[in-house]
């Protein structure tokens, strides 16, 4: 029994697996061998329409072998460029997002177990190849993982060669993909000049699998230490909240900031940069931004570009989660003592339904205490308000008129005096 068998033997008789099959030898002697282990499969093509006649020649390679064999078989087609241009993704990113989908919806309608893949050994040698030189850390250097969520490689400890020959001695027909021969791609430069030095080295293969092994032990071992040592710099979780003065007295903190801000989408460079930031920086990626307070945090919020234009109308007896947290009730007096979170308004100058944006420049108001009128970036100014801070504020208005700097400052026309009958609390908190 070669290798391939051997993994192919050890899947279970009674699941049901779809198999991703494209054509190519890798896909082929998978789907081979797991017919011929009598194992209960069907099997699922992808044409990203981006080869012309070849991409469709694939596609009959692939349904005739089905149907010789009585094996359900599933196809789909893309219009990948299109999908990739429109979403900005590049061909291979988009494509795989595309096929990922698509098995994930069979697998839900069909009722299938497993999703397997014919990754194999090079497959993981290369992509630690890729993740090694975009300095990805252990988390990519530990290669492609043999079993996650819905999908399953049973030959990612088979080297290519391997496969060949056992697509020679069995006869199992496939298609070149002739895309493979360019070195277009980072992925065919290091296999076609880099990998066939490697393999000159005895046992270069059987040290690589062992390897791959061991750091995804070493991986998981690590990636709980980190997951609880994180956790003590957390201010708070919704929005992203990281003490960083606290962080920076840390002897691992330059670690320990990548594995928080990486996952929100920050590049090594900018997480670096972050580290050295003086109040009021910006960073920012598609996803999020970030911000540099005065209290010596770092702030991550998503980019919401929708709500930055968008206004809310506001109800008497108001209660909001959405887009941030406000209330809105009577009362009968003022109390002795409250928070900038809170504001006392007489009800009686207010016209409703009042309305909630964000901050624009050219806003100004009076601020409670004085008489004339104020820009409220001059006001920002004066109190010291850091840039994101800033950005994110809200005022709350009545016919056009800022009555509250949200979280700041009253506007002194709409205070509480001797004549009001009606007070309303505003309170964000």
């Amino acid at each position: 029994m070669n290798s391939i068998e051997k993994h192919i033997v050890k899947l279970a008789q009674s699941q049901r697996y779809l198999l991703a099959v494209s054509g190519g030898v890798d896909s082929m002697v998978l789907a081979h061998a797991c017919h011929t282990a009598g194992l209960n499969i069907a099997v699922a093509h992808v044409n990203f329409q981006l080869r012309g006649s070849d991409a469709d020649q694939d596609q009959s390679l692939v349904k005739s072998w089905c149907e010789k064999r009585e094996v359900p078989f599933y196809a789909t087609a893309f219009d990948t460029k299109l999908y990739c241009e429109t979403n900005h993704f590049s061909i291979q990113e988009g494509a795989r997002k595309l096929r990922y989908e698509w098995f994930a919806d069979l697998v839900e309608k069909h009722q299938f177990d497993k999703v397997l893949t014919a990754h194999h050994l090079n497959d993981n040698v290369e992509t630690f190849l890729i993740n090694f030189l975009r300095g990805s850390g252990i988390s990519g250097l530990k290669g492609i993982p043999r079993d996650k969520g819905l999908f399953f490689r049973p030959l990612l400890d088979v080297p290519s060669s391997e496969i060949r020959a056992y697509a020679a001695s069995h006869q199992v027909p496939f298609r070149e993909d002739a895309s493979n021969a360019s070195d277009a791609y980072l992925r065919n430069r290091l296999r076609h000049h880099v990998i066939p030095h490697l393999e000159e080295l005895e046992g270069f293969y059987s040290r690589a699998s062992e390897n791959f092994k061991l750091l995804a032990t070493q991986e998981k071992f690590y990636r709980e230490i980190v997951s609880r040592e994180v956790e003590n710099y957390f201010i708070s979780k919704n929005p992203v909240e990281v003490d960083l003065d606290a962080l920076k007295r840390s002897p691992f903190f330059e670690l320990l900031a990548y594995e928080i801000f990486r996952p929100l989408g920050f590049s090594a460079t900018q997480i670096a940069d972050m580290l050295k930031a003086k109040t009021g920086a910006l960073f920012y990626v598609s996803s999020h931004k970030a911000a540099i307070t005065a209290r010596g945090s770092v702030i991550v919020v998503p980019l919401e570009e929708a709500n930055f234009q968008q206004e809310f109308l506001i109800e008497p007896d108001t209660d909001m989660n959405f887009p941030i947290r406000l209330t809105i009730s009577t009362c009968n007096a003022l109390p002795r003592t409250f928070t900038s979170k809170e504001a006392y308004i007489a009800a009686d100058k207010l016209k409703f339904p009042l309305t909630l944006r964000k901050y624009r420049e050219g806003d100004s108001f009076v601020p409670f205490g004085m008489k004339g009128r104020k820009k409220l970036s001059d006001f920002f100014t004066d109190e010291k308000t850091d840039r994101f801070t800033r950005e994110n504020s809200w005022v709350l208005l009545s016919e056009n008129e800022i009555v509250w700097l949200v979280g700041h400052r009253v506007d002194n026309r709409y205070k509480v005096d001797k004549e009001s009958v009606h007070i309303l609390k505003l309170s964000t908190e």
